[in-house]
């Protein structure tokens, strides 16, 4: 559509997309010559996919993660531990990568799941997972009982 003269604009009205997704999307996958083929897009993307991941291409890194999962850190302590700088020569990473290592599938076969201290070995989505922020079956602090109010210690009255 834009070698036949449509502006970026229109291409993204006819399509349902942002110009700047196709402004993107163009400007990625472009050929050396200039213009726009799907098929080397589709070969791009498909080479953009299957970079390694932090940890893996940084062996010594990869190899502390994997040192202190076995010693039964949790992936927020690694990160917060690499944060504060007390590993020289190792960069601070996001516990969100630890654990997106870890549940990667070329990761699958050593288990580091296991390790885990809630080992699953399928991580949940985000909007899947329980919050654990709740108390479960909890009442407001104003629909507690008189005999609450009046109480002179604590435990007295009944519970709702």
């Amino acid at each position: 559509m834009r070698h036949s003269g449509h502006s970026i604009g229109s291409i993204g009205e006819l399509v349902g997309r942002c110009k700047s997704t196709i402004s993107r999307e163009l400007s990625r996958n472009r050929l050396p010559s200039g213009r726009y083929s799907p098929s080397h897009a589709d070969g791009s993307y498909m080479l953009r996919r299957q970079r390694l991941a932090i940890l893996e291409d940084d062996e010594k890194l990869g190899q502390f993660v994997r040192d202190r999962l076995s010693e039964g850190w949790m992936p927020e302590q690694i990160a917060g531990w690499l944060k504060a700088g007390n590993e020289e020569g190792l960069r601070p990473i996001c516990f969100e990568t630890i654990y997106g290592f870890i549940y990667r599938a070329g990761q699958k076969s050593e288990a580091l799941w296991k390790l885990l201290t809630r080992g699953h070995r399928i991580r949940r989505p985000m909007r899947a997972r329980r919050s654990r922020d709740r108390t479960k079956d909890r009442a407001a602090i104003h629909d507690r009982p008189e005999a609450a109010k009046t109480a002179r210690r604590q435990g007295i009255g009944k519970r709702i």
